[in-house]
């Protein structure tokens, strides 16, 4: 991918509490020794941890990881919206080691929030205003969420998994790439490329998926969306390492947009200093 670029995986989990009613996945830990480990073995720089929903609104042990390795991990955390004062509490939030942004779920069993994306004004306010980073993934709920982006159109909101169903049970994985194009027109949109190993159909390098990235490609340019992993998720598709390297395999991408989606996007996005980011794995 090019020794002098950093790579950053913009979309891992570690949790160090196990969650017996959850997935098989959430019930034994992942800890960030296990998560550095993986990322030195691939020769990735860095990560954005996002606190998984079986943790609920506990950020805990991703803002401890965050300060105890803090040129290596930074947090998007859980945050609940419907509760009072959104704005002290995004403060307090974006003041805790590491913190990078909010991430808001609302898919499937667990869509708390499906329906209500466009009735939580005061929060995407409170966001816009503070310029706080807001990653949803909302797959059923995309046009709830354009909604929010059409009133706030200078809130910083970013798309996970390129807007995909990738959860257990959802009927028809693909139908939110219907809907992304409409969210293009609005220039502080970016868009994780995360999810797409996990909606092929064959084998890595996944080639029935590439006609995805294409489009978004197309619709956003380079510079508006971000690779992630969505690790260790993913690992029930494919290695660590696949889930990067399949992007080799795409030849429409250049040097360039494999710069802004490895690293720059995520970087400029972030505000994250060129010199703080080490350029590579230690031997």
């Amino acid at each position: 991918m090019g020794d002098d670029e950093p790579i950053i995986d913009a979309h891992v989990h570690v949790w160090r509490r196990p969650h017996l009613d959850a997935a098989s996945l959430w019930q034994r830990p992942y800890l960030v020794e296990s998560l550095l480990q993986t990322l030195d073995d691939a020769g990735v720089t860095a990560a954005i941890q996002v606190t998984p929903s079986p943790e609920g609104y506990d950020n805990t042990y991703g803002t401890e990881v965050a300060g105890a390795h803090p040129d290596r991990v930074r947090i998007f955390g859980r945050f609940d919206p419907t509760a009072d004062d959104p704005n002290g509490r995004l403060q307090a939030w974006m003041g805790s080691p590491g913190a990078a942004g909010i991430r808001l779920t609302a898919f499937g069993r667990s869509a708390a929030l499906a329906g209500r994306l466009d009735a939580l004004d005061p929060f995407w306010e409170a966001c816009e205003r503070l310029a706080v980073p807001v990653a949803v993934f909302a797959p059923d709920e995309l046009t709830a969420l354009l909604a929010v982006i059409e009133r706030r159109p200078q809130l910083c909101l970013i798309v996970d998994h390129l807007g995909l169903g990738v959860y257990p049970g959802c009927r028809d994985p693909l139908a939110g790439l219907k809907v992304l194009p409409e969210f293009a027109a609005f220039p502080q949109v970016r868009v994780k490329i995360s999810g797409l190993p996990e909606v092929s159909h064959e084998g890595f390098p996944f080639p029935d998926v590439h006609e995805h990235l294409a489009g978004a490609l197309e619709l956003f340019g380079a510079d508006r969306l971000i690779w992630g992993s969505n690790h260790p998720v993913v690992l029930q598709w494919c290695t660590y390492a696949e889930s990067l390297t399949y992007l080799e395999a795409c030849e429409f991408l250049s040097a360039s947009d494999r710069h802004w989606l490895l690293s720059g996007t995520v970087e400029q996005l972030l505000n994250m200093p060129r010199e703080g980011v080490r350029q590579q794995a230690p031997d």
